[in-house]
């Protein structure tokens, strides 16, 4: 069983042009550590060590191909944003648009407004898109802020279409560089599945050091519905091999922390 496993992984960084040991999988493997933080304080140990835990999920992200960012303010975040959704080509549309959860995080930033002075309109669910202003043809009086209601079906669509899907993370685990979303009516999977490259925005005080910590906070406050876990972009080497990225989501994944203390939602104490 133990060669079989060596041989598995080693084709596997075979595939991915990596050295043997360069990603290492005995943490996959580990069984003595899912008890390990079940009895702490999490409300201690948590804050003091998530600087740390955040720059251990940026260099597990680095090797799968994950870029990450810290930045310090929503406009900082409107700003990122803008610039993602400016050097990423389209592949299933001529047109680019973005496609939103519907999260107050995301609410309360500019990415609306940045997104409209690069002319790209944003979709959120159950919305149609307020469209990128155009000064020429606004017409006097007109608001900013309108949007056509629209039905899950046309978001769907939009989804499908989209060359960006914007969505916020209730966790981030260090060790995998693995996102934990939380699936609802305001924030559907689509939005993270559909898209050709994704966007997650994680608040700083959202950051885990391993699966352990987590349940052990599941175990305290279970979360309400489903959740999504992801770790990395789309990519598959089921063919001969060969990796083909995309395949079955989004072809780029890019990780926002913002560094504005605040508990996953989920997690909160009744």
């Amino acid at each position: 069983m133990e060669d079989t496993r060596k041989l598995f992984f080693a084709t596997l960084h075979a595939a991915l042009d990596r050295k043997p040991g360069a990603l290492s999988t005995d943490r996959m493997f580990r069984r003595d550590t899912w008890n390990s933080a079940i009895d702490e304080d999490d409300q201690d140990v948590v804050p003091k060590n998530q600087a740390a835990w955040m720059a251990s999920f940026m260099e597990q992200a680095t090797l799968l191909s994950i870029e990450t960012a810290v930045v310090d303010t929503p406009d900082g975040v409107a700003k990122a944003v803008a610039d993602i959704a400016t050097r990423t080509p389209t592949e299933w549309s001529a047109v680019k648009t973005v496609v939103c959860c519907n999260h107050p995080l995301i609410r309360s930033t500019a990415i609306r407004q940045a997104l409209d002075a690069i002319h790209i309109p944003m979709f959120f669910p159950e919305q149609g898109a307020t469209p990128p202003i155009d000064r020429r043809q606004e017409a006097p009086g007109s608001g900013r802020n309108g949007a056509v209601v629209g039905s899950a079906q046309e978001f769907r669509q939009q989804c499908a279409q989209a060359t960006l899907g914007i969505f916020t993370a209730e966790a981030a685990i260090a060790e995998s560089a693995t996102l934990v979303l939380r699936t609802s009516p305001h924030c559907p999977r689509i939005v993270s599945l559909l898209p050709s490259a994704s966007i997650a925005i994680v608040p700083f005080g959202c950051i885990f050091d391993t699966f352990s910590r987590l349940a052990a906070h599941l175990a305290l406050h279970p979360a309400p519905d489903g959740m999504t876990f992801i770790t990395g972009p789309s990519k598959t080497a089921d063919i001969e091999a060969v990796m083909v990225p995309g395949a079955h989501g989004p072809r780029s994944l890019h990780v926002l922390f913002v560094t504005t203390h605040c508990l996953p939602l989920f997690f909160r104490a009744p």
